[in-house]
């Protein structure tokens, strides 16, 4: 009996000490965006910069090596919590929207606002929140109370195109260091705890590359479509909203909220431009599995908002003709949900064909 239990300690031992031993704290799968994301709040950790290989937001999520794509990024914060590789106090423009304006994927020179300060020669501020673009924000925030911009173009990704307040209460923002409840705190504890086991741990990552890559190799990846003759990881359709019926999304009542976004702004002597941002799901339908497609309603919410939003006389920028022109080379990065840098371009010289006329 005692030799069995010897046994059975040295074995735990050996475990423990393997586990133990295999554990790694800073795992090459973080992009810049989880590392300076605030665990609480909207924003990112003020002034701060990053610099590293990255791979894609699907590609971390799928686990499969074949279908990452490592990429040198640049992220650099101002001292506001805001993607901006510089300070700017009075800028002109101000570009409001999700991660798409917060440039995931790309370093700091690439990001659409920098693309745009780059050909107009002025200053344009990016105010990318990490929780998805939201004016709320952006008219409570005290800085553009005091000087506002010539300018904001308000681009939000269209899935999170939903009816939402305009305003805040008080209008201000929201107070800064509350305590967490404490379901809150337990739940990220818990998070935190999965994260180290999974994510951090050698033996589990090596683990979930190796049972992963042997599924693509049997079955092939249902989140990936050929553009090229190369894989590309994409969201499913129904994870971008395209396989919902428009009237459930409530078009009416989101005009009404840009029509009254503009006269919010006009009264603060600020000019609106609205231009929506899509997914792969808009460009590369037809690439997708016929079963997907199928899914796809049509007329899409984007060509009723934008329609509306224009016939309500909101100035507004769509995109799709430039990219549907333009759409090979693929626009999308291979393995991540987001813009490449040409793609960028195209965005922004859209973007300043609006602000011209």
């Amino acid at each position: 009996m005692h030799a069995e239990r010897r046994f059975i300690l040295i074995v735990a031992v050996a475990g423990l000490a393997l586990f133990a031993a295999s554990l790694r704290f800073s795992p090459p799968e973080f992009r810049p965006w989880e590392m300076l994301k605030e665990r609480r709040g909207f924003l990112f950790q003020r002034n701060r910069r990053v610099e590293m290989d990255e791979i894609g937001d699907l590609g971390y999520r799928t686990w499969v090596r074949a279908l990452q794509h490592q990429r040198h990024v640049v992220f650099t914060t101002d001292s506001h919590g805001f993607r901006n590789p510089r300070e700017i106090e009075h800028p002109s423009i101000v570009v409001l929207g999700d991660s798409y304006v917060v440039g995931s994927g790309v370093s700091d020179d690439q990001t659409v606002t920098q693309r745009l300060a780059a050909r107009l020669g002025v200053d344009v501020y990016n105010y990318g929140l990490g929780i998805g673009g939201t004016p709320q924000l952006f008219l409570a925030d005290e800085r553009f109370q005091r000087s506002p911009p010539r300018l904001l173009v308000y681009a939000p990704v269209q899935r999170n195109l939903r009816p939402r307040p305009i305003m805040l209460a008080h209008n201000r923002w929201p107070e800064a260091g509350q305590r967490e409840p404490l379901w809150q705190m337990v739940d990220q504890m818990r998070d935190d705890a999965v994260t180290r086991l999974n994510r951090d741990n050698g033996l589990a990552v090596g683990a979930r590359f190796a049972w992963n890559g042997l599924l693509d190799r049997l079955f092939g990846q249902p989140n990936a479509i050929v553009v090229e003759g190369m894989r590309v990881l994409v969201l499913p359709i129904e994870e971008q909203f395209l396989d919902v019926p428009v009237r459930n999304r409530e078009p009416e009542r989101v005009v009404q909220s840009l029509v009254y976004l503009r006269k919010v702004l006009a009264e603060r002597g600020i000019d609106l431009l609205f231009c929506p941002v899509f997914e792969a799901g808009t460009i590369y339908a037809d690439l997708y599995p016929a079963e997907a497609r199928a899914r796809i309603q049509r007329p899409s919410m984007l060509d009723v908002v934008i329609t509306e939003a224009r016939n309500s006389g909101v100035k507004t920028v769509d995109l799709r003709p430039s990219f549907r022109r333009n759409r090979f080379p693929y626009l999308y990065l291979p393995d991540d949900s987001h813009w490449t840098p040409r793609a960028i371009d195209l965005a922004a010289e859209a973007i300043i064909r609006g602000i011209r006329r």
